[in-house]
C-alpha cells in the first residue's frame, strides 16, 4: 500500500499515543519513501505477566513513563509495584504501592508519581519513594476502563477519556488556554492543549493552543489512506518538535486491522521523521504504551505472549508502511469438546436450561440493562468480613471481595457483582442476595484441584456468565463461545448484542460504534476490573485479538 500521510499505529491494549513533530497552520502530511528499520526489541526483565484463568481479563503491566537518570517506570500491577528499569532495560530497586487496589495508570509530573486506581476510583500521589503525598477522588460518573491520567501542571490533575476529552479532578484558576472538549498535555515548556475534529472518513483536525512557539494556536489536518480513527497531541520536547500519534483502521481487510505510526515534525511545522510501532506480534499493549524522554526519546512497551517487550523507537524519514494488528489474528486452537471448567460451572447448576430459542436485538439489550442497572442493599452478610477476603487457594482461602464493595456495607449497590464462575439469572441472584450469600467474588484460579475456585457461597455473574444471560444461552466459556456463534466478516456490519470475544480470556457484548471524533466502540461486560457489570467505551488499539461474534439464534425483529 502506498504511504501517504500516514500517521498511524497498530495498537493493543488501552491507551492510543503516538507522536509526531510540529505543524504549521492547516499542515497536512507529505510522501516519504524508504521503509524504516525495525526497532531493537528486549524483554523487560523482572516484569510479571501471569497466566490467568479462561474468563478472566489479561493481567500484566498497565503504563510505563520516563524516570530521572534514563531511567523508566513500569506499572506493575501484579508484583504491586512500580518496576524501575535502568538505561540498559534491566531492574533496579522497585518502588512498592501499598493501598492501591487496580493501578491502571501513571504519569510522573515535576517529580511526583500519580497513580491511577480504578478500583477505589482515586489517584494517588507519591513521592520518588513511593510516600503517599496526596490523594483525590474520581467522580462515579467517570468511565475510568480506558481513562489516561493528564497533569500538564502543579495541582492540575485530570483524566483523559476514550473520546480525547477530558475531566479535571482539581479546581482550575483563570483562563489557561483550554481548549473546549479537548483535552492538556504537560511540556517542559507549559501546558499545550489539543482538540480532534472530524472532517471525514480519511481526514481529521489537531487544534493546537500555547504552543511554545508561533503561531501559539494553529490547526493541523491530518489525512490517512483508509479510515483515520484517531489524532492526538502527545509530547512536546525540549527542543519544541511537536509529537502525534495516529490510529487507522485499514479497508478491506478481515474484520478490522489497525495500525499507528509517531511523526515528528520541527516547531515551525515541517515534517522531520517518524517511527511506526512495532506490534505486528503484540498480543495486547498497556493502557499507556509510550514513555517520552524531555528530549523526544521514546519507549515502547508491549506484550508479546507471556513477556513484557521494551522498545526504544527508531525515527527514520521514512514512515513506511507500518506493521497492522487488530482482530484477525490466529484464533487459539477450539476444541468443540466440553472443557473441565465448563462441567464444573455447569455442574454447579444441574437444572441450567438449554437455549431459551430465539432472542431479539432488542431482548438482549434489556437483559443486558437489567443486570446493570439493579440496585441492592449490602447487607453485612453479603459483605463477608474483611479477614476472610483473601485469595491464597494454596492455604484453602478462596473469596475476594470486589474492590468497589469494600466499605459499603449498608450502601445501596448498582449492578450485579462479578462472581468467578457466576452464572445465575437476576433472579436467582436476587434471591441469593436477599439469603444473605456474598455479593461478588474475583478470586481466581485454573487449579482443579481447588474447584477452579469457585465459590458456592457468593453469586454474581462472570463475563461468560453475563454472555450466557444476554444470549438466553447455556454457559459457555470464551474459548468455546465459537461453538454457538459466528464470525461477524466485517466490522462495520457489528449491530448491538453481538460480542467481541478474546478466546481463553475475555469476552464484552457489543452496544454501538461511534465515529463522531475518536472512533470508539461502546460495550457492556461483567468484569473484574469493573467489579460486576459496567458499561465502557473503547478505542479500537484496546481491542486487538477481539474477534466479533454473532449468536446463531438471534432474531433481526423483536419476538411477538
Amino acid at each position: 500500500m502506498k504511504s501517504r500521510n500516514r500517521l498511524f499505529a497498530i495498537g493493543f491494549g488501552s491507551a492510543v499515543f503516538a507522536f509526531t513533530a510540529g505543524c504549521t497552520d492547516q499542515t497536512t502530511l507529505s510522501e516519504s519513501a524508504r521503509a524504516p528499520e525495525p526497532a531493537r526489541e528486549t524483554e523487560a526483565v523482572g516484569l510479571a505477566v501471569p497466566d490467568v484463568p479462561p474468563n478472566v481479563e489479561p493481567l500484566g503491566p498497565t503504563a510505563i513513563a520516563p524516570w530521572q537518570g534514563g531511567q523508566s517506570l513500569v506499572l506493575d500491577p501484579p508484583a504491586a509495584a512500580i518496576q524501575v528499569l535502568g538505561p540498559d532495560g534491566m531492574p533496579r530497586q522497585p518502588i512498592k504501592l501499598t493501598g492501591v487496589a487496580q493501578p491502571t495508570d501513571m504519569v510522573v509530573e515535576a517529580g511526583f508519581i500519580y497513580v491511577l486506581d480504578a478500583a477505589l476510583r482515586r489517584v494517588v500521589k507519591l513521592d520518588g519513594s513511593g510516600r503517599r503525598v496526596d490523594v483525590l477522588a474520581v467522580p462515579a460518573t467517570i468511565d475510568l476502563k480506558q481513562a489516561k491520567l493528564s497533569v500538564p501542571a502543579a495541582d492540575d490533575v485530570r483524566l483523559e477519556l476514550a473520546d480525547g476529552t477530558e475531566a479535571p479532578l482539581t479546581v482550575q484558576r483563570g483562563p489557561d488556554g483550554d481548549l473546549p472538549g479537548g483535552a492538556k498535555l504537560a511540556t517542559p515548556h507549559g501546558p499545550v492543549a489539543w482538540r480532534f475534529a472530524r472532517v471525514n472518513e480519511r481526514t481529521g483536525r489537531l487544534s493546537l493552543s500555547n504552543l511554545p512557539v508561533a503561531p501559539k494556536q494553529r490547526d493541523m489536518t491530518v489525512e490517512g489512506d483508509d479510515i483515520l480513527s484517531a489524532a492526538e497531541l502527545v509530547h512536546v520536547d525540549s527542543s519544541q518538535r511537536l509529537y502525534i500519534l495516529i490510529e487507522e483502521l485499514l479497508k478491506d481487510r478481515p474484520v478490522y486491522e489497525i495500525r499507528m505510526t509517531v511523526l515528528r515534525y520541527a516547531p515551525d511545522g515541517s515534517y522531520l521523521d517518524a517511527a511506526p510501532l512495532p506490534l505486528a506480534n503484540a498480543s495486547r499493549l498497556p493502557n499507556r504504551f509510550l514513555a517520552f524522554a524531555a528530549d523526544g526519546t521514546t519507549s515502547f512497551i508491549k506484550i508479546v505472549n507471556k513477556k513484557a517487550v521494551t522498545v526504544r523507537l527508531t525515527y527514520t524519514v521514512s514512515r513506511g508502511v507500518g506493521e497492522t494488528a487488530g482482530s484477525a489474528v490466529p484464533e487459539p486452537m477450539l476444541d468443540d469438546r466440553e472443557t473441565p471448567f465448563e462441567a464444573y460451572v455447569r455442574s454447579l447448576a444441574p437444572v441450567e436450561r438449554g437455549a431459551a430459542g430465539p432472542v431479539s436485538r432488542n431482548e438482549m439489550e434489556q437483559i443486558a440493562r437489567s443486570l446493570l442497572d439493579e440496585r441492592f442493599v449490602l447487607s453485612r452478610a453479603n459483605y463477608g468480613r474483611d479477614d476472610t477476603s483473601v485469595c491464597a487457594p494454596a492455604q484453602n482461602r478462596m473469596w475476594l471481595r470486589p474492590a468497589r464493595l469494600n466499605g459499603q456495607i449498608g450502601a445501596t449497590v448498582q449492578s450485579i457483582p462479578y462472581k468467578w464462575g457466576g452464572h445465575s439469572d437476576l433472579f436467582k441472584i436476587r434471591e441469593d442476595l436477599r439469603n444473605g450469600k456474598l455479593a461478588g467474588d474475583i478470586c481466581t484460579c485454573r487449579a482443579q484441584i481447588h474447584n477452579y475456585c469457585i465459590t458456592p457461597q457468593s453469586t454474581g455473574l462472570d463475563c461468560s456468565g453475563f454472555v450466557a444471560q444476554v444470549w438466553r444461552s447455556p454457559y459457555h466459556e470464551t474459548s468455546s463461545l465459537h461453538k454457538i456463534s459466528n464470525l461477524v466478516p466485517r466490522w462495520e456490519d457489528l449491530r448491538k448484542g453481538d460480542i467481541l470475544n478474546l478466546a481463553g480470556s475475555h469476552v464484552r457484548v457489543f452496544l454501538s460504534l461511534r465515529t463522531d471524533g475518536f472512533y470508539r466502540v461502546k460495550t457492556m461486560e461483567s468484569a473484574v476490573s469493573c467489579g460486576g457489570v459496567c458499561e465502557s467505551s473503547y478505542r479500537l488499539g484496546a481491542l486487538i485479538g477481539y474477534r466479533p461474534l454473532r449468536y446463531r439464534d438471534v432474531t433481526e425483529v423483536a419476538a411477538q
